[in-house]
């Protein structure tokens, strides 16, 4: 179904891909494929990163950012997302009180 959507009926243009690839790793792993499905939610992270990076107005897309760290929260430690989290800090200083609350996120990342 989301293949026969153009980009242009999501409101941002990274969620048909995120949506579409979620999907597919959801199924793998309910058929027990974590391999796979940890392969999906890497290049979703990556997909991701590079969106944000490119995105860069001067204001942070705070959509993007909750989904980044879901995705993120489905394959990696928490350790390592909080790292990752602090790490944007720099491109985005206006923002730091809601890049510091993304980590709220992975207190409830099991309910998504």
């Amino acid at each position: 179904f989301l293949n026969s959507l153009s980009e242009e009926t999501f409101d941002r243009p990274y969620k048909k891909k995120m949506y579409r690839d979620i999907f597919k790793a959801s199924q793998l792993q309910t058929l027990g494929d974590t391999v796979e499905s940890r392969i999906i939610y890497s290049n979703l992270d990556k997909y991701m990163q590079t969106y944000l990076k490119n995105s860069i107005t001067g204001e942070i897309d705070k959509d993007a950012c909750y989904a980044w760290v879901l995705i993120k929260a489905k394959y990696k430690a928490e350790s390592i997302i909080y790292e990752e989290i602090d790490s944007i800090k720099f491109s985005f200083p206006k923002d730091i009180n809601f890049i510091d609350s993304l980590k709220q996120v992975l207190l409830i990342k099991d309910t998504f």
